[in-house]
């Protein structure tokens, strides 16, 4: 018996071009609404210039230590570009593979610098980066790769981003 999921089936010569524009449409429409949402709380978000300020809102413990302000503002400083930059490649990549291997070598990277933060500044990049249709792409990985989701830290990695993208939607 043949094991076939959707991700296997698309090639890397079948849905880039007007197919996976297409498609993506599709996927615009149908979370036409909560990517409204979405929008507008980034555009309420990053009103908020000080970067320490958004952090503490979005759920980072300063533990009134001056010393761990100054790092975790240090490696926003020098970080915050390059994950920017790197997370942004999610809406100019056509397969879910691709888009899944940029939030894993995102995670990956901001990790091995602070793990203790992870989520409150995977919520601050979430936000600074200002991804369109973000609910979108992740919704096309899950749809595409839904089977390898399920565990590892490829699932950690995607159910953290996924996590952030919810938790910036309630604010």
């Amino acid at each position: 018996m043949l094991n076939f999921s959707a991700g296997k089936l698309v090639t890397p010569r079948l849905l880039p071009g007007t197919c996976y524009n297409v498609l993506f449409e599709l996927y615009q429409e149908s979370r036409k609404e909560d990517e409204d949402i979405y929008r507008s709380k980034l555009v309420k978000l990053n009103r908020q210039r000080n970067h320490l300020s958004l952090l503490e809102y979005l759920g980072y413990q300063s533990q009134f230590n001056e010393h761990s302000n100054s790092t975790i503002l240090d490696i926003i400083d020098e970080n915050l570009i390059k994950w920017k930059e790197s997370f942004q490649k999610i809406e100019s990549s056509y397969l879910a593979a691709e888009k899944l291997d940029i939030i894993v070598s995102l995670i990956s990277e901001m990790k091995q610098k602070t793990a203790d933060d992870l989520i409150p500044l995977l919520s601050f990049v979430i936000i600074r980066s200002e991804i369109n249709y973000l609910g979108c792409h992740l919704q096309f990985i899950n749809d595409f790769l839904f089977q390898i989701l399920n565990s590892g830290e490829i699932g950690y990695c995607f159910t953290t981003v996924k996590s952030c993208y919810l938790f910036v939607m309630k604010l």
